[in-house]
């Protein structure tokens, strides 16, 4: 029946446990968190007939009031939908022309499908990875209950999957689109990185904070692990922290994944995956060496970190950078920020570090290139695509530089972009064979 399309909580926190006891061998703790539902008022409850049931109640009609109802009549159907008090009804073909309004539901039945987002599950998981605890967090929206699409939000340096669960935008994304977003945490390290570019990795140049194992971390000349001197110089609590081996991230992210297959409605040929600066290295690396895995893959602020082979399966990759992100210009060796007309395609370092490993990795050719400029939210993103395959694929890579863009990964609020928004565009459009 009309309205009826509610999915019960019991059924699917009954799911929900069974699948806990099914994989409690492998998961060593999880903490799910679900919001309260909101009680719509009758407005919006026929705000939101209108839009789910366009058939039934097309365009958008004024509120009537004939007591006890408040209602809205929709003369290209014939039907009405109104509210009486807490209890929802429909009348006329809607209804099979019954002789009175009939009753489908009160507002708390559809608080869920009015308003999703605090219906949204939050789940932190914690699990053991060679020998080391690590934490993601699973969103699962409301309407994500069969088949749902999955994307996996990579903080960058410093960062953690909460900041980034609250930040990125992937949430709001997953609760209009039913899909599951994920957001890893990475292990805090003690290294040393070369961060003023003179060449030089220098004592004063120690980070201890959360890193990605993207390709450079733990090696020497690029981003070294601190000694047991290094660690013994800091607090006991850092100390704690850092104390501990290079993290085994593919391993982590294969655990992620294998608890999308066997604890999620996750249609696993349509696993996506996005960072923002070191866990952009770190989709980068995930796109070139677990690429039957992931239905495509998107790079925010950084490169490719591993070294350039043909993958197993050629994905299509977004490469998006900021036009006056500092440490990329001065790579690239601009310095009042990268230029918006495609005339970055010739520059030959962006070709050699950012254009070419990813041509390698995804087999195109990087001599064959269109130039698409596009305009969203009011800004300028300035496309150079590749899509000219040397193995007979469809894949592409797209490079975005974006108009006024920092070292940042946009939500609308730091940047009138919204990042998360734009990608799901062309994740969408992706899956496995």
């Amino acid at each position: 029946m009309l309205f009826r399309r509610r999915l019960p909580f019991g059924p699917r926190l009954a799911w929900l446990c069974a699948c806990l006891i099914a994989c409690g061998s492998v998961h060593a703790q999880v903490v799910r968190e679900t919001g309260t539902p909101v009680v719509p008022t009758a407005t919006q409850l026929l705000d939101w007939a209108e839009t789910a049931y366009p058939a039934y109640f097309p365009g958008h009609r004024a509120d009537l009031v004939l007591s006890p109802y408040i209602y809205r009549y929709y003369p290209q159907t014939g039907n009405y939908a109104g509210v009486s008090g807490s209890d929802v009804y429909i009348w006329g073909p809607v209804s099979a022309n019954a002789p009175a309004p009939v009753m489908v539901g009160t507002l708390a039945d559809f608080a869920c499908q009015v308003q999703p987002q605090p219906c949204g599950t939050k789940a932190t998981h914690r699990v053991q990875v060679a020998g080391l605890e690590r934490e993601f967090i699973v969103y699962q929206p409301y309407k994500a209950v069969a088949s749902a699409p999955a994307v996996i939000m990579i903080h960058g340096t410093s960062g953690d999957g909460e900041r980034y669960f609250n930040i990125s935008g992937w949430r709001e994304v997953a609760d209009r689109e039913g899909l599951i977003a994920v957001f890893p945490s990475a292990l805090v390290h003690c290294f040393f990185e070369d961060e003023d570019r003179d060449g030089v990795i220098e004592s004063s140049e120690r980070q201890v904070t959360t890193k990605w194992a993207a390709g450079t971390l733990g090696v020497e000349g690029a981003r070294p692990l601190c000694t047991a001197a290094d660690l013994a110089q800091l607090s006991a609590e850092r100390r704690a922290l850092a104390d501990h081996p290079l993290a085994d991230d593919m391993a982590f992210f294969r655990s992620i994944v294998e608890s999308l297959r066997t604890q999620y409605p996750t249609d696993m040929s349509r696993v996506y995956v996005s960072g923002f600066s070191n866990g952009a290295e770190m989709s980068a690396r995930l796109a070139t060496e677990e690429s039957t895995t992931y239905a495509a893959a998107a790079v925010n602020a950084s490169s490719l970190h591993v070294p350039a082979v043909p993958a197993p399966r050629a994905m299509s990759v977004v490469l998006a950078i900021g036009e006056i992100d500092p440490g990329i210009a001065a790579e690239l060796g601009y310095s009042t920020g990268i230029p918006l007309d495609g005339s970055v395609a010739d520059n030959p370092t962006f070709r050699a570090n950012m254009v070419t490993p990813f041509t390698t990795v995804l087999r195109l050719d990087p001599a064959v290139h269109s130039y698409q400029p596009v305009q969203r939210y009011g800004t300028r993103l300035s496309q150079v695509v590749y899509s000219s395959s040397t193995a007979g694929l469809a894949n592409t890579l797209r490079t975005v530089i974006i108009e006024g863009a920092d070292h940042q990964y946009p939500n609308g609020t730091n940047h009138p972009v919204k990042m998360a928004e734009l990608l799901w565009e062309f994740f969408r459009e992706q899956r496995l064979p």
